[in-house]
């Protein structure tokens, strides 16, 4: 649930072309099966101050491996800071494919937010990128379980919150200080793919 007058208060992000254009030769470079491929960005990161936010990777690998399957006109980029490297490693393994480039660790936060202005699609959890990611015009698909995305959710007017509300959620507020007593998080295990 998008808020109308935070839609028209967002902050806006909008790059040179010519960094857009750095960036897309720089991707095409690492990954040249990505040349004119429309590029989903899968951002399974949620840091691990609040863990609870993470979708399952396998989920994550799944929605990859689906696009991959039934897409040939798309290319994948995983997102995520140098703490979380393995963690895109991995699932990029999990993917195997050469139509997937892990970025993770290897660009600058105005690059991320060029990324964002490059990419057809973001996937991902309730972090730091969903708010980014509002700045630029790329439709989101926002994962919810332990916050609220009435309170907590992305600004974009091209946003989507996947939230299945169940009795237990939100279980992290800023009236409990983002803490939960909360050791399996149901509302995102039971969003499927």
């Amino acid at each position: 649930q998008v808020i109308p007058s935070q839609t028209r208060n967002r902050a806006r992000f909008q790059p040179p072309q010519q960094q857009q254009q750095a960036l897309q030769e720089r991707i095409v470079q690492q990954a040249p099966e990505l040349d004119g491929k429309r590029l989903v960005l899968l951002n399974a990161n949620a840091s691990d101050i609040v863990p609870l936010r993470k979708w399952p990777l396998e989920r994550f690998a799944e929605v990859g491996q689906r696009l991959l399957q039934e897409c040939n006109d798309v290319g994948i980029i995983l997102t995520g800071t140098p703490a979380e490297q393995n963690m895109c490693t991995q699932l990029a393994e999990q993917l195997d494919s050469r139509r997937v480039l892990s970025l993770a660790g290897q660009t600058t936060f105005p690059e991320l937010l060029t990324l964002y202005t490059l990419g057809t699609l973001l996937v991902t959890n309730d972090s730091g990128p969903v708010h980014f990611a509002s700045s630029t015009n790329i439709p989101i698909l926002a994962l919810y379980g332990p916050e609220h995305p009435a309170v907590f959710g992305p600004m974009s007017p091209k946003a989507t919150s996947l939230y299945l509300g169940l009795a237990c959620s939100p279980c992290i507020t800023p009236y409990n200080q983002k803490k939960s007593s909360c050791t399996h998080n149901r509302c995102l295990l039971d969003i499927t793919v």
